[in-house]
């Protein structure tokens, strides 16, 4: 008989952009462990990249900074857990899947990503000054077209707020192909991620729900999603 599954919660808090929350005490009844992880300075510092991009580390590899655990839940430190049974309600979601992920709660593709960043970083307005802090420079038309590949279909778009996975080796190899584009092309991970998951065939559960009106989730107070559109 398989063991209860361990769990992992992971976050970040590189930059001192939000204040990461801590989830509600959660119910453990077929768990065999619940783990929670902030991440500060305590990773290796990588001067070399900006406070966002090191906060992809955790969010992309905690399967291999933190090895051992069953499962992983990756929380952005604006999101936590509201109510006892998140892990279970998370566990449930991904079922016997690789991963499970929520649906943009805006936008349905990769390319009206893309556009709707080009179209506001060049308003006038307080969304310009938002997204040009945090994506003026990004190569938006390499990663177009890096992900214009045979066969894929850009019918798809995740948000990267809060997922939960298995460390499976598709999953592996999708997290790696997955920090290439988001280090390569462009920091908003959520223009690469149907790419990078496609690229290796992981087997994706989609939740059922808006991230922001989440069941068992919430976010900081005066936090504005649609202003959000990437971590």
């Amino acid at each position: 008989m398989a063991s209860d599954p361990t769990v992992l919660i992971v976050t970040a808090n590189i930059g001192g952009f939000e204040e990461p929350k801590r989830p509600v005490a959660q119910a453990s009844d077929g768990i065999g462990v619940i783990d929670y992880k902030v991440v500060t300075e305590t990773l290796p510092s990588r001067k070399s990249l900006s406070p966002r991009l090191r906060a992809k580390l955790p969010k992309m590899f905690a399967w291999d900074l933190y090895p051992g655990f069953d499962r992983y839940i990756w929380m952005d430190a604006s999101m936590w857990m509201v109510r006892p049974d998140g892990v279970l309600w998370f566990l449930d979601q991904i079922g016997s899947g690789e991963i499970a992920l929520f649906r943009h709660p805006s936008r349905t593709s990769i390319q009206q990503e893309a556009d709707y960043l080009r179209v506001k970083m060049e308003e006038p307005g307080p969304d310009r000054e938002y997204l040009c802090a945090r994506y003026e420079g990004e190569d938006l038309a390499g990663q177009l077209r890096a992900i214009a590949q045979p066969g894929f279909v850009d019918d798809r778009l995740y948000a990267g707020t809060a997922f939960c996975y298995r460390p499976t080796a598709p999953i592996q190899a999708a997290m790696r192909e997955w920090w290439w584009h988001t280090s390569r092309f462009h920091c908003n991970d959520q223009l690469s991620l149907p790419f990078a998951l496609w690229t290796t065939g992981c087997d994706v559960r989609v939740i059922d729900e808006n991230i922001f009106r989440a069941s068992r989730l919430t976010r900081r107070r005066g936090y504005d999603p649609e202003r959000r559109v990437a971590s």
